[in-house]
């Protein structure tokens, strides 16, 4: 999960990882001793955030295929830049 919060904008990043070293403080401690209330409220603030910033991709990913659909049915060839 750092690995992934590490591509996050700067502002969300800091506040993931936060939740993230939560998670795991709780998690090192034997299951009878963690706080689940505090586990399910970092873990609900992680998934909220993976939601934020994956919903715009999807939409954008929509988007760009739906440009791309319309360029084939008007038989208009688009080369499309390499990701980088």
């Amino acid at each position: 999960m750092r690995q992934t919060a590490a591509q996050f904008p700067p502002d969300v990043r800091d506040e993931i990882i936060i939740d993230i070293e939560d998670v795991e403080t709780e998690i090192q401690k034997p299951e009878n001793e963690r706080n689940k209330t505090r586990l399910k409220k970092r873990l609900m603030a992680i998934i909220a955030t993976a939601i934020a910033i994956a919903t715009p991709i999807a939409g954008m990913t929509d988007f760009a295929n739906n440009a791309i659909d319309l360029s084939n049915k008007l038989g208009i060839e688009i080369s499309l830049p390499s990701a980088k």
